[in-house]
């Protein structure tokens, strides 16, 4: 039998409380801190019957550069998927750069605003990139993991005709497998609203389909989760016993057929994670 492949989703270590995800960074300067998005979703591409995975949460598990490391190289992961972030790049590309040095054949695999423009360039400035995640609604990391690079989208990575772009695919409605949040479970997450912890967070859509022109949700395609996928999330959210789903959409009731069916069955089956 094969061994299994092993993936890691990671935020790395920062001086500040870092908010990387979701191409748009920022420092906490208060109390709230999500979980991270990006990675959220991408588990949900990653079954445990097929990876050996594992997550880390620098940021809020507390774990310094030094620490971080020693975890990462424990693990000994094939490939990362990653955040880097433009309010903490000088910190992501130090961090990132020693990591590829301790563990020069893990593949690095980035998502994040610093990483949205001048792709080419950002492929020669950092030697330990390998593939750009555009959007993290799509399964094109996994894909590239997959060599199925005939099938992936929403990626930037190198081949050997020079940078491959495969453009953000947009589906009228997404089944979503359910992310896998018990890798978060350790994460102090928290927001100013919340009455009880622990919490997760939910995206039951991606990006916006309105055309603001102050807002980067508008260049990206805008996709719907199925209310089924919502559900079965929900269903599993309960099961992992979290007490506060933050749903983190930029326009949650954007389409009211998915959400009148989920808001609908929370009622009808008495979803109250508070029991």
């Amino acid at each position: 039998m094969l061994d299994k492949k092993r993936v890691l989703f990671l935020n790395p270590p920062g001086e500040k409380i870092y908010i990387r995800d979701y191409y748009c960074s920022k420092v906490s300067k208060a109390y709230y801190l999500p979980q991270p998005v990006d990675l959220i979703v991408q588990s949900s591409f990653f079954q445990e019957e097929d990876y050996d995975v594992k997550a880390i949460d620098c940021i809020a598990e507390k774990i310094d550069k030094t620490q971080a490391l020693s975890v990462i190289k424990e693990f000994n992961p094939d490939f990362i998927i990653a955040l880097v972030a433009s309010v903490s790049l000088l910190e992501d590309v130090d961090f990132y750069t020693q990591l590829k040095l301790e563990l020069p054949a893990v593949k690095i695999l980035a998502s994040g605003d610093a990483l949205l423009e001048e792709h080419e360039e950002l492929f020669k400035r950092y030697s330990w990139l390998d593939v750009i995640v555009t959007n993290f609604f799509n399964d094109g990391a996994k894909k590239w993991i997959e060599n199925e690079l005939d099938q992936a989208d929403g990626i930037v990575y190198k081949s050997e005709d020079g940078i491959c772009k495969k453009a953000d695919k947009r589906v009228p409605e997404l089944d979503l497998k359910s992310p896998r949040h018990d890798l978060f479970l350790a994460g102090n997450y928290r927001m100013p609203f919340a009455n009880a912890l622990p919490m997760a967070t939910v995206l039951t859509n991606y990006a916006c389909p309105y055309p603001c022109t102050f807002c980067i949700m508008s260049t990206m395609p805008y996709i719907s989760r199925s209310a089924e996928s919502v559900i079965l999330e929900l269903k599993e959210l309960k099961r992992l016993n979290y007490k506060y789903i933050y749903f983190s959409d930029q326009t949650f009731f954007q389409s009211k057929a998915v959400t009148n069916k989920v808001l609908n069955w929370m009622i009808e089956s008495n979803y109250d994670i508070l029991e």
